[in-house]
């Protein structure tokens, strides 16, 4: 059994002359250690199979003992067996304590790689985030709306900015428009009309007589001549 302890144990390395930034030397021990528990985890394996056989060969030795006869021989044959069986059970909880450690560091790994992945994404937030500081989009916010203020401010200013003889005169500007447009509108409406009727057919100002339908010949009414003017076929008269 000191031989799998030995095996376990993983050798002291010494130290180098130029380290390893901390992050890389942690990642070498976790890799050293899994290397450790894997290979120690086989040899307890490789044992227990062994000491089975020893368990099953002394089960067999006593057994033929006792077909033989010989007590004392059987019975140390089963103390022999009693003895690995206790082993064998040794090895088993061995072996369970290193999967244990095993599920426990791949659990780590699995919280580390969410961990690492966290902080990456916090990190790059906060890159993005620095890009568009707070009181620089207010400040942008405040220079946008002294803008559209400055804006409406020339706006109202332009408007204004007539003097009340110019107003007056822009005013009777646009009456005097009004009016000519008043005066040239029946003008126009009279010579769309007048090419309107330019246009459309002539009505026809006499009445329409229907055509003139040709004569036809009148139905007789009475026998013709030719029928009345056929002579009457005499009937011979039968010998007497």
């Amino acid at each position: 059994m000191g031989a799998i302890w030995s095996c376990s144990t993983s050798p002291q390395t010494a130290p180098s002359s130029s380290p390893a930034p901390p992050s890389q030397h942690a990642v070498n021990d976790v890799d050293r250690a899994l290397l450790s528990l894997k290979t120690t985890k086989r040899k307890l394996h490789e044992q227990a199979k062994r000491v089975e056989a020893l368990v099953n060969r002394e089960k067999a030795l006593a057994r033929s003992f006792v077909a033989e006869g010989n007590k004392q021989k059987a019975l140390l044959a089963l103390r022999k067996r009693k003895m690995h069986q206790t082993q064998l059970a040794q090895l088993d909880d061995w072996a369970m304590n290193v999967e244990q450690v095993l599920s426990s560091m791949a659990i780590a790994q699995d919280n580390a790689l969410v961990f690492n992945a966290l902080k990456s994404g916090s990190t790059a937030l906060k890159e993005l985030q620095a890009q568009a500081p707070l009181d620089e989009v207010e400040r942008l916010l405040e220079d946008t709306e002294d803008a559209r203020r400055y804006q409406a401010e020339v706006a109202d200013a332009v408007a204004v900015a007539l003097s009340p003889e110019e107003d007056a005169a822009a005013t009777a500007e646009l009456m005097a428009l009004e009016s000519e447009l008043l005066e040239t509108s029946p003008t126009e409406q009279q010579a769309k009309e007048s090419n309107a009727e330019e246009e459309l057919p002539s009505v026809p100002t006499t009445a329409v007589t229907a055509n003139p339908v040709a004569d036809l010949p009148d139905v007789p009414v009475s026998e013709p001549a030719e029928a009345k003017a056929q002579p009457q076929v005499e009937e011979p008269l039968l010998a007497q």
